[in-house]
């Protein structure tokens, strides 16, 4: 019984054996295929490193502040409330206005009465019988008028409004450079320590895949357990997995370079300082947080913000009181109005047919308001 039991572990025993065995040739073909296709990987990695700008600091500062929308969306807003203060200004001013107006009027009539007749007004005319008059006028008028405002209070508020609104704008503008500085800043650090850890982690790789190496051919003469060789393995996985992680990053921070900086993706560039060791922190938390209320943009922009409020608050309680204007005007007008022509005819009848009498002019009289 004990023989068969034996003789029936026996071929499993060897079918084992055999696909240990040529699982490990497998990997043993595999392996070295995987490290090529790692490497062709690195290569192509290392050109497109090799072919991007490397910047300094100081020219991501320069090319960033001048890149950004935001600080481009500050300075119009600038413009703009510098244009409105400008406009406010010179409503407390006087005006000077001009005046002109001119006509001319021309009317015939066989009646003796003409009533609303532009710049004529009523006119009586004493003509004969058949007669007709024709009437001629000429107006000009040119003026100047000029308005002051004596008690110019709700314009005062306004412009004083305004030009909170414009100082608002300006400390506005002054926080954003100062968050775009820390924004590149920042990035520029995350690119410094991705590009400074991926040789880092580029080594660790090869030391764990020549661990791993050893450990096989250690394996395969049979001075090894096979738990080493499987800790080898998970090992150069591990590092395997924290390259890739850190050159996803490192091309993640790149992107975020570029876009700050206004540039295409496939011109996403390299930091060129290198890491410097940085002194510590020399103050307290108590001083920190002080020193970092002192003298804030952002809050400087809000006291201003409610100090513009306030003025318009009061402008528009302003604008309910009576206010007080001086108007003065001036200018010359002319009418002139033709003698008046009266034309008087007739016609002949008799049996040979009629015939027309010569007209005759003579002079009239007008009377009426001008």
């Amino acid at each position: 019984m004990q023989t068969r039991i034996v003789r029936g572990i026996a071929p499993t025993i060897q079918r084992e054996l055999v696909l240990r065995r040529s699982g490990l040739r497998m990997r043993r073909i595999l392996m070295p295929l995987a490290a090529l296709l790692l490497l062709a990987g690195q290569v192509r990695a290392a050109g497109s490193v090799g072919k991007a700008p490397s910047l300094s600091l100081q020219q991501v500062l320069d090319r960033g502040l001048k890149q950004s929308l935001d600080l481009q969306r500050d300075d119009r807003l600038i413009a703009r409330d510098r244009a409105l203060v400008d406009l406010a200004a010179t409503a407390p001013l006087p005006r000077l206005d001009l005046l002109g107006l001119g006509s001319f009027t021309q009317v015939g009539t066989s009646v003796g009465l003409v009533t609303n007749l532009p710049t004529l007004g009523d006119l009586n005319l004493s003509l004969g019988q058949n007669g007709y008059a024709l009437l001629q006028n000429t107006f000009g008028n040119l003026g100047l008028v000029l308005d002051v405002n004596l008690l110019p209070l709700r314009q005062r508020a306004e412009v004083a409004a305004g030009r909170s609104v414009l100082a608002a704008s300006t400390a506005a503008r002054s926080e954003s450079e100062r968050q775009v500085r820390f924004t590149l800043i920042s990035t520029y650090r995350t690119l410094q320590l991705h590009q400074a850890l991926v040789p880092v982690w580029e080594e660790a790789l090869k030391a764990s895949s020549a661990l791993e190496r050893d450990a096989i051919a250690i394996r395969s003469r049979g001075l090894a357990a096979r738990i080493d060789v499987l800790r080898a393995r998970m090992l150069r996985a591990s590092d395997a997995q924290g390259l890739s992680q850190e050159q996803a990053q490192l091309s993640n921070s790149r992107q975020q370079l570029a876009a700050l900086l206004g540039l295409p993706p496939n011109e996403a560039p390299l930091a060129a300082d290198p890491i410097q060791p940085q002194p510590l922190w020399p103050l307290g938390l108590e001083d920190t947080i002080a020193l970092a209320l002192c003298d804030r943009p952002l809050l400087e922009s809000l006291r201003l913000q409610q100090q513009a409020q306030s003025h318009q608050a009061r402008g528009a309680r302003l604008s309910l009181l009576p206010s007080l204007s001086l108007l003065v005007g001036g200018g010359i007008a002319g009418d002139q109005l033709a003698n008046p022509v009266f034309n008087q005819g007739g016609t002949l009848s008799a049996s040979a047919g009629s015939l027309a009498l010569p007209s005759q002019q003579q002079n009239g009289s007008v009377s009426g308001s001008f």
